[in-house]
């Protein structure tokens, strides 16, 4: 499933000037993991495959919070995202309608404080439009197979990471978030090409079709909405005990010294009575 590098040259500015490369080889390796620097952790497209139940392109119609039913006594639940998206296509699995509902921990509680329980859960608006690998709706804290690498945003044709960063083609060929920084020349741009939602897309069936059989990918479980009205557990995490009470800095430490212990007895006045002060001199 290799890209034609003359229609990468036609459109990369600076970047034609690069050895022709697979587009499709690159993104099996860099698609989806986390960026680490300037550079992606080796994860590959296919372990994100294997790892989901639900492969699907689609828009974000609603956003919706709702905590968790108390476990434990004194407990008031754990604040839920419902995610409901429009789905657009599937590459791989089944669902039930053409609308799914994801459930993430983390959210708005009743006091509509915002609660992040973990920081590999991705953020959505509606309107949103991406690209999901799904695994375990309504029974891990981020329904998606490697956590936030499971989700790539799709924004004006192009591909974003987890983050927010735009997926590039350099003018080596790597593929790479544009990770900007102060130190970072603002002609990054001007070398680089923003890959395409539809090159994923065609990288993507191709990893599909070489990782799954047709009995695979009927095996695949049936994807179910999340209820936000229904009422719901989660694992709350454990109650911490209460700190220590910090040490008064006033209060007399144990001590062997004559001295101090003369003074402590004599209500620290430095001013002792003879008969301690020549029992000291004695010591000394």
């Amino acid at each position: 499933m290799a890209i034609d590098p003359s229609r990468i040259a036609a459109r990369s500015g600076a970047c034609h000037r690069s050895a022709p490369f697979l587009l499709a080889s690159a993104l099996l390796i860099s698609i989806g993991a986390p960026a680490a620097g300037a550079g992606f952790d080796p994860t590959s497209l296919e372990d994100l495959v294997l790892g989901s139940e639900l492969i699907f392109h689609g828009v974000v119609e609603d956003v919706t919070h709702a905590g968790s039913e108390p476990i434990r006594p004194g407990s008031s639940g754990l604040p839920h995202t419902f995610v409901t998206f429009r789905i657009e296509q599937i590459f791989a699995g089944r669902t039930e309608s053409s609308t799914l509902t994801l459930r993430f921990r983390g959210g708005i509680a009743d006091d509509r404080a915002i609660h992040h329980y973990y920081s590999a859960s991705p953020q959505f608006d509606v309107g949103d439009e991406d690209l999901l690998f799904v695994r375990d709706n309504g029974r891990r804290p981020v329904p998606l197979a490697g956590w936030n690498r499971g989700h790539l945003r799709i924004v004006e044709g192009g591909v974003e990471d987890h983050a927010g960063h735009r997926i590039v083609v350099d003018q080596t060929g790597r593929v790479r978030p544009l990770v900007r920084s102060r130190r970072s020349s603002s002609g990054d741009t001007d070398t680089c090409r923003a890959v395409q939602f539809d090159e994923v897309a065609t990288v993507l069936e191709g990893v599909i079709a070489r990782v799954h059989t047709a009995a695979s990918i009927a095996d695949l479980p049936l994807v179910s909405s999340e209820d936000p009205a229904a009422p719901f557990q989660a694992t709350e995490p454990r109650p911490m005990p209460p700190p220590a009470p910090p040490e008064d800095d006033l209060a007399p430490r144990p001590t062997a010294d004559p001295e101090v212990l003369a003074l402590q007895a004599n209500g620290f006045n430095p001013v002792l009575p003879p008969d301690e002060v020549e029992r000291l001199e004695v010591i000394r």
